[in-house]
């Protein structure tokens, strides 16, 4: 599976961190992702329905910073990926 979509430079504001001053004030977080997955169907059929529709990941990460409050980077970036795998 070397098939790849890449979403670059998704900037959103939230309020993630181990300090206070971070979780009270929003600050910037830009984000990226890269989702891997096999095009081969999609490469032949040119349907929608045969690969990732990666448009809504968009929402989803947006949905997830702004409503969602982290002490961890790691934590937040966690929650995006199983938002998009569940997906």
């Amino acid at each position: 599976m070397n098939d790849r979509v890449f979403i670059e430079g998704i900037s959103i504001s939230g309020k993630h961190g181990v300090h206070e001053s971070e979780r009270t004030e929003a600050q910037e977080f830009i984000i990226d992702v890269i989702a891997y997955f096999d095009a081969a169907t999609s490469g032949r059929t040119d349907n929608l329905e045969d690969t990732i529709d990666y448009m809504p990941f968009v929402g989803m990460i947006e949905e997830t910073v702004k409503n969602n409050s982290f002490y961890l980077i790691e934590r937040l970036a966690e929650e995006i990926a199983q938002k998009i795998l569940e997906d």
